[in-house]
């Protein structure tokens, strides 16, 4: 996806969503199980796609991913606290 101007509406599009609340229909699952490496380099994601990547991450819904570049893109706070590129 490197370079692709997909922004934070495309990223958010592209990872699972948050878990539902309680007694809602649940999303589908095994969307991208096996996605071992996201480039999003110069994607023009900012907060808000970079908020949907975290949470699917916390969330387990990448559990194969091990490496995401995230270079030249537009968070602020978003990124703080996340772990350094290649190490998820």
């Amino acid at each position: 996806l490197y370079s692709n101007p997909l922004g934070d509406e495309g990223l958010a599009a592209l990872v699972p969503p948050p878990p539902p609340p309680a007694g809602a229909l649940s999303p589908p699952t095994g969307v991208l199980t096996e996605l071992k490496k996201l480039y999003l380099n110069n994607t023009q994601i900012a907060d808000t796609g970079c908020a949907a990547l975290g949470a699917a991450l916390d969330s387990g819904a990448l559990p194969a991913a091990l490496h995401a570049a995230l270079e030249r893109n537009r968070p602020t706070a978003a990124l703080a606290g996340m772990p350094p590129q290649g190490s998820l």
